[in-house]
């Protein structure tokens, strides 16, 4: 089982409460085995909790803020030792280095001390633990990644910057819409000018049929950008895009998402005819 490595001190860490949880998921694994949803198990792993008395906190609420600004709320699967301790429960094939990203993210936003993630889609129980390492978050040292050929230069650096800035900052593991206005909080710091577009209107002759949800970034009238928090960017997305770009008039649109550790950005150019 692969298991992130601990310093002595931090393997004793909640060291009893590691134990009791361990042995409490073995038993939800060993009776239901993999390939239920996730909720079947929290639910197991919750009845258990209480069974032997261990205090716990089912999904609490707790707000996520971007420079001074509410951009969102976060709710975990248990919070555990009066909120020291988070669990975040998968059901995949095998715990990635996304997943303990995703984990570093809610232990930030919660001031948790640790973080268990419980994977029961495996053969066998995966189970890793992470320390709350926030005070060892390094500031962003930025260098300009975007394409030599690339539309609108410096405009266009300026907006992957914010990008990677809210990234940094946030890291994955929230919802598209905590993104989304951590962004419009960082453009309006940065100065840069955008209209937000929530819906644009489809038209068949001449004649508007239905709205299409759209939640796009429009910058200085030049650029579109899309944020997203999705384990890939499809064709549906890159469609979506390209339509939109030749609805506005755009030249180029920059898709950017936030569900990988690492920010994954596509850039389009419009299409030539």
């Amino acid at each position: 089982m692969n298991q992130t490595k601990l310093s002595d001190q931090e393997n004793f860490f909640h060291s009893d409460l590691a134990h009791d949880l361990r042995g409490i998921s073995l038993c939800v694994h060993s009776a239901l085995k993999g390939g239920h949803p996730k909720k079947v198990y929290a639910e197991a792993v919750t009845w258990l909790l209480e069974k032997k008395q261990i205090p716990y906190l089912r999904q609490p609420q707790y707000t996520i803020a971007y420079k001074g600004k509410q951009v969102g709320k976060y709710y975990p699967d248990i919070m555990l030792a009066a909120g020291k301790v988070l669990v975040d429960f998968k059901v995949v094939h095998q715990i990635e280095a996304r997943h303990r990203a995703q984990v570093l993210s809610h232990l930030a936003v919660t001031g948790a001390e640790l973080g268990f993630i419980l994977n029961f889609d495996a053969d066998m129980l995966q189970m890793e633990r992470l320390p709350n390492f926030l005070e060892k978050h390094k500031p962003l040292v930025w260098q300009p990644t975007i394409p030599r050929d690339i539309l609108f230069p410096e405009l266009t650096n300026r907006v992957v910057e914010a990008l990677y800035i809210v990234h940094h900052e946030l890291g994955p593991g929230f919802l598209p819409p905590i993104y989304r206005r951590a962004l419009g909080v960082e453009l309006a710091l940065q100065e840069i000018a955008y209209i937000y577009l929530k819906e644009l209107p489809l038209r068949f002759q001449h004649q508007s049929i239905a709205p299409r949800t759209d939640r796009l970034f429009f910058i200085k009238e030049k650029l579109l950008l899309a944020t997203l928090a999705a384990s890939d960017i499809t064709a549906q997305h890159t469609k979506k895009m390209r339509w939109t770009m030749q609805k506005m008039g755009c030249q180029l649109g920059i898709i950017a998402n936030f569900y990988p550790g690492r920010l994954d950005i596509h850039f389009f150019a419009k299409d030539k005819k």
